[in-house]
């Protein structure tokens, strides 16, 4: 009813004008739209077909390769700008049935690839190599099925099952898919070069500090395998680094039906104990307990949280358990003692609960960047999808006090064969020394050591002796065999003891 009112007061000339404008516009519109149209091809079918014949023709039910490279642990990092510890892989084999979604791999792995910086993962230095065995089941969560799926025969048979949107980009092409599973809406985009080879494929999963982290897989230039095409080389990055690398030796269509084995349960958590969940240590310095420990201290008008960030879960109840033994404070502080992710995650609830990030001076601008993207891709929030970050770095020293003679002194250790960042906590009033990663033969006997201390050891020792501290105990974040203090004595035993 709009449109004829107004239709019929324009007169003549003003449609004349008006026409003119259009097609004004158009020189500029219509070309844009029409090359869009043209970019799409006759079919999603004729495409999928014409990546087929890129693959070699063969529409696989299954797949299998070897190769060698490395692959590294997500979030475990000797400097969290400069990528994940890697650690390397010969005699590697993956076997991939597409049919039912499974997928097995075996290869020799050893730690430490970069001898100095060997990172976290339980990575030793010297590690002799070792036999390493996966399997993924068709029932495993989505991001831990995407090894199966981000490969170009899998990627296809996305494709087949699915409803693209295939468009033209540059010389090549792009297939943008949306994928639901676990409840959850994924988004994969595959890139193809003008001959149809799959050259790369990114998408989205979720991660407790990168929030919505890109994975990227990017495929070397094709070679022939027994009639088979598929890329020489193989590389998957999470967060921005490589958690992936192979040079492939082979690779063959595969028959091979795997048995869907069932996936191991879930680890129950920590039973509740009937005793108390934190203890007093000094004046308003609590030790909250656990299998990552974490210490929580009373100023006159805050609390600050040291460390003991496991993983979400882990800190929901670790916030709650610090506002139960310091009620009506708010939590101003939160040290990380290094970036390793088990010893980061949850730093987004605190975040929402207003706390300052400390953390080493290295880590300020991945922090401030990772934490501060929306994290959209989970069931059950732990906090917001966005929230606002304040970061803070040290440099060698901070100190946090107030009027009524209560501090904290953080230290930079100094870097070791585990981390360039690491942290320590100084508590003045209770001379006790918070640590993490650094007393780990009290852990695992394997730490300890056969042709002399530790390096974890000697590094903690010498960067004690450099600050000159005052200590007489440790709150170590990992649980010695009687949590939740060791004695400074027990450190000058085992160095002595070599």
């Amino acid at each position: 009813m709009t449109i004829s009112t107004m239709s019929s007061s324009v007169s003549t000339s003003n449609w004349r004008q008006l026409l003119g404008a259009m097609l004004f516009l158009c020189q500029f519109i219509c070309p844009v739209f029409h090359s869009q149209v043209l970019a799409q091809p006759a079919a999603t079918a004729e495409f999928e077909s014409a990546v087929l014949a890129a693959l070699g023709g063969q529409a696989l039910t299954g797949i299998e390769f070897t190769g060698s490279g490395w692959d590294a642990c997500l979030g475990q990092a000797w400097s969290i700008n400069a990528g994940w510890a890697r650690w390397q892989l010969t005699d590697y084999h993956r076997v991939i049935d597409y049919d039912t979604g499974t997928s097995s791999q075996t290869a020799l792995r050893r730690a430490g690839l970069d001898a100095d910086h060997i990172g976290g993962c339980g990575a030793q230095p010297a590690a002799a190599a070792a036999p390493q065995q996966s399997f993924i089941n068709s029932t495993a969560a989505w991001p831990d099925q995407l090894l199966i799926w981000l490969t170009p025969h899998g990627f296809l048979r996305l494709l087949a099952a699915g409803k693209p949107a295939i468009t033209k980009a540059g010389t090549g092409w792009q297939a943008s898919l949306p994928l639901q599973r676990d409840m959850i809406n994924y988004h994969l985009i595959g890139h193809f070069n003008s001959q149809h080879e799959l050259t790369s494929i990114q998408t989205w999963i979720d991660d407790s500090v990168f929030g919505d982290m890109e994975v990227l897989a990017e495929f070397g230039a094709y070679e022939q395998f027994n009639g088979l095409s598929f890329p020489h080389t193989l590389t998957i990055k999470q967060g921005g680094f490589a958690t992936l690398s192979l040079t492939i030796a082979s690779a063959a269509a595969s028959n091979a039906t795997l048995p869907n084995k069932a996936p191991a349960p879930p680890r129950p958590p920590a039973p509740a104990t009937d005793g108390p969940r934190f203890t007093e240590i000094g004046k308003g310095i609590f030790v909250v307990l656990g299998g990552y420990k974490s210490v929580a201290v009373e100023f006159d008008q805050f609390t600050v949280v040291i460390d003991g960030l496991q993983n979400d879960a882990r800190v929901q109840d670790l916030i709650t358990i610090v506002k139960q033994a310091i009620p009506n404070k708010p939590i101003r502080y939160v040290v990380s003692t290094h970036s390793h992710f088990d010893h980061a995650s949850g730093l987004r609830q605190f975040a929402a609960e207003g706390a300052t990030i400390l953390t080493h001076e290295m880590n300020v601008a991945f922090f401030n960047k990772a934490l501060s993207a929306p994290r959209t891709l989970r069931v059950k929030p732990t906090e917001p999808n966005s929230v606002q970050v304040k970061v803070q770095g040290i440099k060698d020293h901070h100190e946090i006090k107030d009027g009524a003679g209560q501090s904290i002194d953080v230290y930079a250790l100094g870097p070791s064969a585990h981390a360039a960042d690491m942290l320590i906590a100084y508590l003045p009033t209770a001379k006790t020394v918070v640590e993490a990663d650094t007393l780990q033969p009290w852990i695992n006997p394997a730490f300890g050591g056969k042709n002399g201390p530790h390096p974890l050891l000697l590094n903690l020792e010498a960067g004690l002796k450099k600050l000159n501290l005052d200590y007489q105990h440790f709150v170590p974040v990992h649980a010695p065999p009687m949590p939740p203090l060791m004695e400074r004595a027990d450190l000058e035993k085992a160095l002595a003891a070599h």
